[in-house]
């Protein structure tokens, strides 16, 4: 599979960060040994480019694969497999629930964690009613921090759609503000002091079907860490672009199709937007 020319540049960087991060002099090292003529400014030009396309992330010292970029490779192979191999009911399946079951996913990273989680909610967001608003209850806007281009895209898609994104935070700490401050159009966000369910848990409702979110203990304590303890949201995006790529431990996804249990979650945004 070539998304790329064959001999290019951009394609030795993509399937060198197809198995791990790299610090980027490191990198280019690793590049000069088949391409000794290899320059630092190609490299650092190349990966301008890429960032700008959203295929890499790059901090201060490291780059890595865009998990949104991910996703959308994912995605356009999973819908292209469809389309030339007929059905497939593996990681799909959960769109053949019947109301009262449940599919019970595990991760051993949040980076993989978050790749099917956008791969799902880009699933069901096709099931919902015509103006039915997504909601969405999460500790921390992570991922709006981490990649504010992608999910402020993502969010404007969804409205457009005609599904707004309804969100509800339990914090108020700086990045929390700063992360409502980048809602417009017809999405909102709501911070509150009250914690409905255990604080590593993630709960976003998609009419009647619903995705539960245990994000790895470990992990989630120290997204916690840095949302208490930093203010600069750029800062903050380097620190959990970081974090996200080291850690690993046991995250757990559940998907249900439950009206009675989608209608008692409904009652809790009440309180908060009209729906």
């Amino acid at each position: 599979m070539n998304l790329f020319p064959k001999k290019s540049i951009e394609t030795a960087i993509i399937t060198h960060l197809q198995y791990k991060s790299w610090v980027i002099v490191e990198l280019i090292e690793e590049l000069r040994m088949k391409r000794p003529r290899l320059s630092k400014q190609a490299v650092y030009q190349i990966l301008r480019k890429l960032k700008k396309s959203e295929i890499v992330i790059v901090t201060s010292k490291r780059v890595a694969l865009s998990s949104i970029w991910i996703d959308r490779m994912h995605e356009f192979f999973t819908v292209a497999k469809l389309a030339y191999k007929g059905s497939d009911t593996s990681s799909e399946s959960f769109m053949n629930l019947f109301d009262g079951d449940r599919i019970v996913y595990e991760f051993k990273d949040p980076t993989a964690t978050d790749i099917f989680w956008g791969h799902a909610m880009g699933l069901l967001i096709t099931h919902m009613k015509t103006n039915e608003p997504v909601l969405l209850y999460n500790s921390h806007q992570w991922f709006l921090l981490m990649r504010p281009d992608s999910e402020l895209h993502l969010i404007k898609q969804f409205e457009f759609m005609g599904h707004p994104w309804f969100t509800y935070i339990p914090s108020k700490t700086s990045l929390d503000k700063y992360a409502k401050s980048l809602f417009s159009g017809t999405s909102s966000c709501y911070l509150g002091d009250t914690y409905y369910f255990k604080s590593n848990r993630y709960i976003n409702v998609f009419g009647d079907f619903i995705i539960e979110v245990d994000i790895d203990v470990p992990t989630h304590t120290q997204i916690e860490h840095i949302f208490k303890t930093e203010s600069n949201p750029d800062n903050a995006q380097q620190k959990l672009v970081s974090l996200i790529a080291r850690m690993h431990g046991r995250n757990k996804l559940t998907i249900t199709r439950s009206n009675k249990k989608a209608e008692k979650y409904r009652k809790i945004f009440k309180k908060y937007f009209i729906l």
